[in-house]
């Protein structure tokens, strides 16, 4: 195979890897809601994924509403805690942040799988079916958003917006 040839292949294939986060973007991390982070100066958001919007409601299991917006952010501050995670960019959006799927030191999940499989995220199955398999675990063990019926983030946005 030619120089040519090989040098297509490896940039094929650093392109469907992603690109990890540099060191150098290792900044402050701050948790923005329940799939969105900022680490220093850059926002990123977890990919395939979509969490509750902050001032989203939920139901529980005995019919009370409780703050399922605010708990995603919870769960994903406690994910993260102070550390830094290592990412894998996907691109961006429309609104500019970086795409990512992030891991933790020594998690063998994503957070953004750990995310829909502690019920604090649906699978955004729109942009992806990566997490389909997790949030069916959620579903099964009716945890999180799972214990009762309740509105996906993307409808609860798109009745609000109305």
């Amino acid at each position: 195979m030619s120089v040519r040839g090989v040098t297509r292949i490896l940039i094929a294939a650093a392109m469907v890897a992603g690109t990890a986060l540099p060191s150098s973007a290792a900044g402050r991390v701050r948790v923005v809601d329940g799939d969105t982070i900022h680490i220093g100066s850059e926002k990123y958001r977890l990919f395939g994924i979509d969490a509750p919007e902050s001032g989203q409601k939920c139901i529980d299991i005995d019919l009370r509403t409780w703050d399922c917006g605010h708990a995603a952010t919870e769960s994903l501050k406690h994910i993260i805690g102070n550390r830094p995670p290592k990412c894998d960019n996907r691109g961006t959006d429309r609104y500019g942040r970086v795409l990512t799927e992030c891991f933790m030191p020594g998690d063998h999940l994503s957070i953004n799988e750990r995310m829909v499989r502690d019920g604090a995220a649906w699978a955004y199955v729109r942009y992806s079916k990566k997490y389909v398999e997790a949030e069916r675990k959620a579903k099964n063990e009716r945890i999180g958003v799972w214990v009762a019926p309740n509105m996906p983030p993307w409808e609860w946005r798109k009745r609000k917006s109305k």
